[in-house]
């Protein structure tokens, strides 16, 4: 299962927020196939993700975000995916798989 994140522009930590939203990804989520898509601006820091730029829409914050989360839709490997934000982190293990057995 891949994940996509949505950057913007702005960041008021350097980016920051995002080396460690990708620390806790890789050292704690289990079940993912390890492909992580951004869409928006790149740091550039950024290593070994997937990446492609769609830029902000001045004044509108939340069409900007729509965007970057449809354009991840079209690039994602299957079905699902995991949407995660740059300041959402892990602080123990946590398996991505989702049970389809109900």
């Amino acid at each position: 299962m891949d994940i996509v994140i949505a950057l913007g522009t702005g960041s008021r930590w350097q980016d920051n927020e995002l080396r460690y939203a990708l620390r806790s990804i890789e050292t704690y989520l289990q079940g993912h196939s390890g492909r992580i898509v951004l869409v928006g601006e790149k740091p550039k820091w950024i290593k070994n993700v997937d990446h492609y730029h769609i830029p902000d829409v001045p004044g509108r914050k939340n069409f900007s975000i729509f965007q970057k989360i449809l354009t991840g839709c079209e690039w994602v490997n299957g079905d699902d995916f995991i949407f995660w934000n740059d300041d959402h982190f892990l602080l123990k293990p946590l398996n991505a798989l989702v049970s389809t057995d109900f």
